[in-house]
């Protein structure tokens, strides 16, 4: 922690001016960084006159929606404070007989913190993370230089500031700002695999960087998301799904489109099974739609498709209005939503595709059958069209555990996508049990088909 860093988490007094449009007034103010990351701001009370009581009127908006103000200031120190997101959240306002006071709640949801330094010709870019877990740091060395990312184990409560992402330079860089969008793109990347990893949404509230003789950071307002799955990497053997995330960040062994995205979905938090069945289904679909070929996801040529389906629209109108007669307003009705529709008809079944990804980035599925597969499509269309799993007119045990469905595809998705990013090593696998697996899983025996050979022609 540097001196600054320190300051702000005991907090420092700033002083300033609070903006909106033509109007502004004087202020003093105290900015924390808490521990969960956020900004608190503590503004001093204010004498009731005719400047600060036009901030009553201003706070609400147009239309009563709340309006954003900006806010500067300036430390004893030499530090600076801006941001332009303020929210007025409320006014406290005291009225004696002799002279009224107010006092202005602020919030923030982004804001910059700057301060000259000593000069440092190599950039560090570091990030403070929330609901990180990991017992000891993992390291790695990578093009833009040397990367740390350390965390807290065990996690006591979720929504602190529970580690530290960093990246420093080992040499100062020929392009400072072209090092420095790089270094946040690759933390974005380790965050997310991470994240994975730890089945978790990592958030990183804080940045901070150091580059020549200035020191910034830029504080964000995040949501937290609590982690409700098991984890698919033990936070004590985080180091080689670290190192694979970093190498696939400059050499990805394939280009995997929308990682982020389904990562995201597969870490969602939620409550019930149902949700957890959509939310992994929706992260597989997310893989599987953004990294298949027109080829694997479409039945017939976008082109040819177009002339058959238009041919089908026009004999179904020839049916349904014939000799050119006008519809009637049902078959109108009909005939607008028909191209819609029809579209459906040249996108392949969510089976077949999930089977073409698995062979196209050779994902080994030993234990994973066709069977399984198809019931827990059947269970999440199931939630989906009618809102509910189990048959409320079928005996329990006419229905798989809804559970065995999310788990399965769990581990589905869990080896998807350590095949896209060339992982080799040891995770958590929580089908039949935790139990530690290998990835890739040994070549079945001679004769036993897997789940990736059954792939449609």
């Amino acid at each position: 922690m540097n001196d600054q860093e320190d300051d702000l988490r005991r907090g420092v007094a700033f002083r300033g001016r609070l903006t909106h449009g033509d109007w502004s007034i004087p202020v003093r103010f105290r900015a924390t960084i808490a521990k969960d990351g956020e900004v608190r701001l503590r503004v001093r009370t204010l004498p009731l006159t005719k400047v600060t009581f036009e901030l009553k009127r201003l706070w609400r908006g147009e239309g009563g929606k709340s309006a954003f103000f900006t806010l500067q200031g300036a430390s004893d120190s030499g530090m600076s404070f801006a941001s332009d997101f303020i929210i007025v959240r409320g006014i406290g306002e005291r009225t004696p007989p002799t002279r009224g006071t107010i006092t202005p709640k602020l919030s923030c949801s982004r804001a910059d913190f700057q301060q000259a330094r000593a000069r440092e010709p190599r950039p560090i870019l570091q990030f403070f993370l929330r609901d990180y877990e990991a017992f000891r740091d993992v390291r790695a060395n990578c093009p833009l230089g040397e990367v740390v990312m350390a965390g807290t184990y065990p996690l006591k409560a979720s929504g602190a500031l529970s580690g530290v992402l960093r990246v420093t330079a080992d040499r100062p860089p020929t392009d400072t700002d072209a090092w420095v969008t790089q270094a946040r793109a690759l933390c974005d990347h380790l965050r997310s695999v991470m994240g994975f990893a730890s089945s978790a949404m990592i958030r990183a509230p804080v940045e901070h960087l150091w580059r020549d003789e200035i020191w910034t950071a830029t504080v964000y307002d995040q949501s937290t998301h609590p982690r409700t799955y098991p984890q698919v990497f033990h936070p004590m053997s985080l180091q080689p799904i670290f190192d694979t995330a970093v190498a696939s960040f400059f050499d990805p062994p394939r280009p995997v489109r929308n990682l982020p995205h389904a990562l995201e979905w597969f870490c969602m938090a939620t409550t019930y099974n149902e949700t957890r069945l959509l939310n992994v289904m929706t992260a597989l679909e997310n893989l599987v739609e953004s990294n298949l070929p027109d080829t694997d996801r479409l039945a017939l040529p976008a082109k040819r498709f177009s002339k058959v389906a238009s041919d089908m629209r026009a004999a179904a109108r020839g049916r349904l209005a014939p000799d050119g007669a006008e519809p009637t307003a049902t078959v109108a009705a009909f005939l607008e939503g028909l191209p819609a529709k029809m579209a459906d008809l040249n996108r392949r079944p969510l089976l077949d595709k999930i089977l073409a990804l698995a062979v196209r980035w050779d994902v080994p599925m030993l234990d994973l059958t066709r069977q399984d597969l198809e019931a827990a499509i059947k269970a999440r269309n199931s939630v989906v069209h009618r809102g509910y799993y189990y048959d409320p007119d079928a005996p329990p045990p006419a229905e798989r555990d809804l559970w065995d469905h999310v788990i399965f595809l769990r581990e589905l998705f869990i080896r998807f996508v350590l095949a896209g990013l060339g992982f080799r090593g040891d995770y958590l696998s929580f089908r039949g049990g935790e139990h530690t697996m290998r990835f890739p899983p040994e070549l079945p025996a001679a004769g036993e088909p897997t789940l990736a050979s059954q792939a449609p022609d």
